[in-house]
């Protein structure tokens, strides 16, 4: 087994790709990296920190959860079964994971798969869960 105990800083954001939909439906992931030097540091103006965007992801094709309230950290699964564990940086509030568990409840109820405009209709996740009985994958999202 191959455990990796690093920790990596990512933005993450979520956006909507199509004006009707209510809910967004697209979930970006950036790397941020703090320049290198003998006076760098995170609070330097004129040091201003490199993102590049390296996952757009479709909220079909995630599962996101709350892995832990209390540490703030998310479980994000890819359609592909990657798993990402995702902790809120201590300097946020706790209403940023607020707005993040919002999210995930939405998501969860499947009240993301309303549109503004009735006759569009898409589902919204196509991860399959993972039944508790066997090892065989169902998925739990309707179909529209």
């Amino acid at each position: 087994m191959n455990v990796y105990e690093g920790s990596t800083t990512v933005i993450l954001g979520v956006t909507s790709t199509v004006p009707s939909l209510p809910l967004p439906n697209i979930l970006l992931m950036a790397n941020i990296t703090w320049p290198q030097g003998p006076l760098s540091t995170r609070g330097t103006p004129d040091r201003a920190p490199v993102i590049t965007l390296s996952r757009i992801l479709p909220l079909k094709f995630v599962e996101l959860q709350i892995c832990d309230r209390l540490q703030r950290i998310l479980r994000l699964r890819t359609v592909t079964e990657k798993l990402y564990y995702l902790k809120l940086h201590e300097k946020h509030p706790e209403a940023v994971f607020q707005f993040w568990m919002r999210l995930v409840k939405i998501l969860q109820q499947g009240l993301s798969i309303t549109t503004k405009d009735p006759r569009i209709q898409f589902t919204h996740c196509l991860v399959p869960k993972m039944s508790s009985s066997s090892n065989e994958a169902t998925s739990v999202c309707p179909a529209v």
